[in-house]
């Protein structure tokens, strides 16, 4: 287990500068077509935490507000963290678990207080996104959205989805939610069980 969490820091470490590399010369040359398998790979990898950092700075760098206009790699985000969510919460929350024999009770408060704030903000965000894109107003960044929904808030974020009619037709923001779901469902009951 040291060696897995070793592995994926300094995975993490390596991968942010890389991606800033990689989307730096991405936006000289105007290929992307290598970089985004490249990315995709080191998400999937596991160093989708290092991807998201160099892509928001570099995002910031450029302003750049809607991601699926400029790069097509955010579903390997989504991917990312469903493997993420799966392979190390799951396993991390279940050792320890085992080791304390069971959650206590105000550790077991805490985590459905922060799983529900999260999930009814991330609703609320999706609401916002969609009222904004009525109205004309300045929108919610994608990756904002997609990253309430990587931290928690995906069960929110799918309700809004469809209760909204807001992003339905996104595939990576359909895909990724469900995928970032069941994740979460799965680490859910591995913590409680």
């Amino acid at each position: 287990m040291l060696w897995f969490m070793i592995y994926l820091v300094v995975l993490n470490l390596l991968t942010c500068p890389i991606t800033l590399e990689l989307l730096k010369s991405s936006s000289r040359n105007g290929d992307s077509g290598d970089i985004n398998g490249i990315l995709a790979f080191l998400s999937l990898a596991g160093g989708v935490i290092g991807f998201m950092a160099g892509f928001t700075v570099w995002r910031k760098k450029r302003r750049i507000r809607h991601v699926s206009k400029n790069l097509s790699t955010c579903v390997a985000c989504s991917f990312a963290a469903f493997w993420l969510y799966f392979s190390v919460l799951g396993t991390v929350f279940s050792i320890w678990n085992s080791v304390a024999g069971c959650m206590t009770s105000w550790l077991s408060w805490v985590f459905w207080g922060y799983a529900v704030l999260i999930n009814l903000l991330s609703f609320i965000w999706y609401g916002l996104d969609k009222s904004n894109a009525a109205s004309g107003k300045e929108r919610v960044p994608e990756t904002n959205l997609l990253f309430k929904s990587f931290i928690g808030g995906a069960a929110g974020g799918l309700a809004s989805m469809f209760m909204f009619r807001h992003k339905t037709r996104v595939w990576y923001f359909v895909t990724g939610n469900i995928l970032m779901a069941v994740a979460q469902i799965y680490v859910t009951l591995r913590i409680m069980w």
